[in-house]
């Protein structure tokens, strides 16, 4: 799989065009051993359709792409090892995630080679796992977590107050990304239980809308017998796991922008800056005068007495110092505050982190005592920040939100990335909002967007105005209003919406309708079925194949070309809701078989109402909130 195929697949770009060339171009230049600097350099001529932050996200997904062909590959050999068959290649290209090659296994293990058609089941495998990322989306918007209090012993009393105040239920998709950590630790902790109620009727009626193309995995299990032992057998754990990532993503994410927010600090108007690190209760102060080229100048050690000004004012003496620089915390906090609100108001006062002061430390090579290193560390955080917070490892700072319970090695490349950004002078407005890694664990499931474009200012069908317009055949203009796992609604200037199932999206397999069309994008489809009754519209973008072209747009009831009443529609141009048509023979996504002839009113078999009852469910599945 190419990056540019796979940050199409993962989104991770967001709605911002991709630019495959160049995407796969850079691709090349990575694998050749080009690092993000390099790259960073070369982007205003090699890859200028991507800012900065696009350059850095496709550089993560790349890194995800290449851990993910890893996994395959350890898959294969497992499987090898095994004696088990290997996973078509193509099947395999489809996925992004771990959670979905498991579920590829799963299904191949339903329905063995010979035990149907090979072509059937593998048509049933794919099947499987569109199933399972619908069920998957179905479970994070809709799902919930019960979480329990779990102590026990003689900590329980400590471990009440510190996760107590995360028992209860929550919808899992409205749990923010910190909660969520709080909720993994106290999991592991001891303290907490944590269990998934998910919304079994709606992920099993999923199945049962595609029980036909999955019979060749059946293997003569009913539709709730395939839902639990395809989905729910591993919906739970991968739930979890997504989860887990998602936060561990923005914790990681919030660690990179504060790291970058560091580097690239703002530098004071500071010629001499006087470094004070602040002791614990009953030692000496420690002063370091530190030039703006980085040289230290003079430093000497206080002792604070009641006179803490005084005392660092004697130090200084005649050096003509135009800033104090303290750190942000101390051990005696009493002294630091005394010390920051003491000095002359003429006399600027800067604040600095004093985090891993000590591993700062190492990186000064002048020979000082402990103390006044510590000093010149926090007036160089101050005067120099680039060249003085890259000197350590970025991990020991603690930026990062629980920090102890994510993946280090992860965090460390996020970070490191960070400085090479910094450092070839991207600023971090250039960069926006940071994303720590595009969750290759999490494959793009759509969610309905409310900011779509609704309609432009011209009519987009003007002689079209009501359900009572229209009929199967009909072309109409329209504008892509939302996108779902399962197709795309349409605005077509009605109040009633429009829409194009996935198996219409093309005359070719989709196995993701953003690969087709884009939100706001304006479309001409054809009306496949009205149900009137129920204001329902059901659209196609394929070309009709061995048919007379559709006719005009007007009102039904006359021939276009003769002005005869016409007769009811025939063919394809059956409703898809109410199951009057015939499906196209032999097209196993509508449900296998389709009637027989050039596709009378009533030819359609168990095909058209299989698909009949598919569509209904999917757009009441989908149904927008009044």
């Amino acid at each position: 799989m190419r990056l540019s195929r796979f940050l199409a697949r993962t989104r991770a770009l967001g709605d911002t065009p991709l630019n495959a060339v160049e995407i796969d171009a850079l691709e090349d230049a990575i694998d050749r051993g080009d690092d993000l600097a390099a790259l960073l350099k070369a982007r205003p001529t090699a890859y200028a359709s991507l800012t900065p932050r696009n350059l850095l996200v496709v550089w993560r997904a790349h890194q995800n792409l290449r851990e993910h062909l890893r996994f395959l590959e350890d898959v294969g050999a497992r499987r090898r090892e095994g004696g088990l068959p290997a996973i078509p290649t193509a099947l395999l290209a489809q996925t992004i995630a771990r959670h979905e090659i498991a579920v590829l296994e799963r299904a191949d293990t339903l329905a063995p080679p010979g035990a149907t058609a090979e072509h059937r089941r593998r048509d049933a495998i794919k099947e499987a796992l569109l199933v399972w990322n619908a069920c998957m989306a179905i479970a994070q918007r809709d799902g919930a977590v019960r979480v329990a209090d779990a102590a026990t012993g003689s900590e329980t009393e400590d471990l009440r107050a510190q996760f107590g105040g995360l028992v209860g239920r929550e919808k899992l998709s409205e749990i923010p990304p910190h909660r969520w950590l709080a909720m993994r630790r106290g999991r592991k902790a001891g303290a907490l239980s944590v269990e998934l109620d998910l919304p079994l009727e709606a992920i099993v009626a999923q199945v049962q809308v595609h029980y036909e193309n999955l019979r060749a995995i059946a293997n003569g299990r009913d539709h709730r017998a395939v839902a639990q032992v395809l989905i729910l057998a591993d919906l739970p754990a991968a739930l979890l796991s997504a989860k887990d990532e998602e936060a561990e993503v923005r914790a990681i994410s919030n660690a990179a922008e504060a790291y970058l927010g560091l580097l690239c600090s703002n530098r004071p108007k500071v010629n001499l800056a006087a470094g004070i690190w602040v002791p614990k209760k009953g030692g000496q102060l420690a002063i370091a005068l530190v030039g703006r080229d980085g040289r230290v100048v003079h430093h000497g050690k206080a002792s604070p007495g009641d006179h803490p000004i005084e005392a660092v004012s004697k130090v200084i003496g005649e050096h003509p110092v135009d800033g104090i620089v303290l750190p942000t915390q101390a051990e005696d906090m009493e002294l630091l505050n005394r010390l920051a609100g003491g000095f002359a108001p003429d006399m600027p006062v800067h604040r600095i982190k004093p985090t891993a002061v000590r591993e700062g430390a190492e990186a000064v090579t002048e020979e000082l005592p402990p103390q006044d290193k510590y000093a010149v560390v926090l007036a160089r955080r101050c005067i120099r920040p680039m060249r003085t917070w890259s000197q350590v490892d970025p991990v020991s700072l603690g930026l990062a939100e629980y920090q102890q319970d994510l993946d280090e090695n992860r965090l460390r490349r996020a970070l490191v990335d960070v400085q090479s950004v910094a450092l070839a002078g991207v600023k971090p407005d250039d960069l926006s909002k940071l994303i720590a890694s595009a969750p290759a664990a999490t494959p793009a499931l759509a969610k309905p967007v409310s900011a779509a474009p609704r309609a432009p200012a011209a009519p987009l069908n003007p002689l079209i105005k009501g359900v009572d317009d229209l009929r199967p055949g009909m072309k109409l203009n329209g504008v892509v209003s939302n996108i779902t796992q399962f197709g795309a609604f349409v605005n077509i200037g009605l109040q009633q919406e429009g829409l194009i199932h996935v198996s219409e999206l093309a005359d070719h397999f989709v196995k993701d309708p953003n690969e087709v069309v884009k939100l706001g994008q304006t479309i001409s489809a054809r009306v496949l079925g009205i149900d009137r009754a129920r204001n329902r519209i059901s659209l196609s973008l394929k070309a009709e194949r061995g048919s007379s072209p559709a006719p005009p747009m007007g009102p039904p009831g006359l021939d276009p070309r003769t002005g005869a009443p016409a007769g009811p529609p025939s063919g394809r141009g059956g409703d898809a809701f109410s199951g009057g048509g015939g499906g196209r023979s032999g097209d196993r996504r509508r449900g296998g078989g389709g009637g027989g002839g050039g596709g009378g009113g009533g030819g359609g078999g168990r095909s058209g109402g299989g698909r009949d009852k598919a569509m209904a469910d999917l757009e009441a599945l989908f149904r927008k909130p009044k």
